[in-house]
């Protein structure tokens, strides 16, 4: 696990290079306590690009002394996490939060941070439409987590549910080595190993493909907007309870952070590939088609009960069956 971990005094010394930083609210101005040290996790995807460049440039130097960041690879390792107390504040898939919520797990949403971060990747000719996948044999990460729930939906949007071969794939990582070892012939996979996909593609000569964003085409499915708001910023309702000021401050710093990493791609690249041990190439390639748009979780709630809601008709049982209450949205 990947683990980074920025003292107060190294978080003003980046903040010190970030002008945007200056216009954010203080919480020690406003009188709000700070944290000795702030355990925060991410998956290895969009998100880790907002986090880790809001840990480089000190945007959680008032709310905590200290950053212990590290990186999630798997659903199960984040449930451990959570579930043992060690883990209070994570980046998390907006569905699996509501699920564990609708099952009486103390958890709140407070942001969400991506409009989408995945997209369908083939050899030969860009695929324009879920519907290019018809008759093909496709890699699918998280089979049945997130990832795998919108690929299904799509696919039973478009009617060919029967007529696509889905190769179940444990990370990202490993749905792009299938698409690279020739074993499957498109793959739905996130930054950035999309991008990572097509790099190693073009040094062996192969054709790699990038092809429609799922967020282009996800309002097809909800009759909603083009957002797939795939992960937030979760916190345990302990958390929440025990430190409510800090919260605001956590949103603000991932705000500013994400702002700031669309102003400044290559800093922010710089910064993520430090602290998740990425080439820094690999993670400038994948910002643009990482979806980076943090939002409080009530301004983002249609556009995430219109996703609960699809999910909800696939298959009830995936969100504990039924919509989260206004207990779950925190901010």
């Amino acid at each position: 696990m990947t683990r980074a971990r920025l003292t107060r005094r190294q978080m003003i010394g980046h903040a010190a290079a970030g002008a945007t930083l200056l216009a954010t609210p203080s919480l020690s101005r406003a009188g709000g306590e700070r944290l000795d040290r702030l355990v925060i996790q991410s998956p290895p995807s969009g998100p880790s690009i907002v986090v880790s460049h809001a840990v480089a440039m000190g945007a959680f130097a008032d709310v905590a002394k200290e950053v212990d960041y590290t990186l999630w690879n798997t659903g199960d390792e984040l449930r451990a996490g959570l579930a043992s107390g060690k883990l209070e504040v994570a980046i998390v898939p907006t569905q699996g939060a509501a699920s564990l919520y609708n099952r009486g797990f103390p958890i709140r949403l407070v942001n969400v941070v991506t409009d989408g971060h995945c997209g369908l990747f083939s050899t030969g000719a860009p695929l324009a439409s879920f519907a290019g996948l018809e008759g093909k044999t496709v890699a699918l990460p998280f089979f049945n987590d997130f990832t795998g729930h919108v690929m299904r939906a799509m696919l039973a949007h478009y009617g060919i549910s029967d007529k696509v071969t889905l190769i179940p794939a444990a990370t990202h990582v490993e749905g792009a080595q299938l698409l690279l070892s020739g074993r499957a012939e498109a793959a739905l996979l996130a930054e950035p190993s999309g991008s990572a996909a097509m790099m190693k593609a073009k040094q062996a000569g192969l054709a790699i493909s990038r092809g429609v964003a799922t967020r282009e085409e996800w309002g097809k499915v909800t009759g909603a907007g083009n957002a797939l708001t795939q992960a937030g910023l979760g916190v345990t309702a302990g958390f929440a309870e025990t430190h409510p000021a800090l919260v605001e401050g956590l949103h603000l710093a991932l705000e500013t952070a994400a702002a700031d990493a669309l102003a400044n791609p290559a800093q922010a690249a710089a910064d993520t590939a430090r602290l998740t041990d990425r080439p820094a190439p690999l993670i400038a390639a994948a910002l643009p088609h990482s979806g980076l748009h943090v939002r409080r979780a009530s301004a983002a709630r249609a556009d995430l009960e219109g996703t609960y809601t699809v999910l909800l008709k696939a298959d009830p049982g995936i969100l504990g069956n039924a919509l989260p209450d206004d207990g779950f949205y925190l901010l």
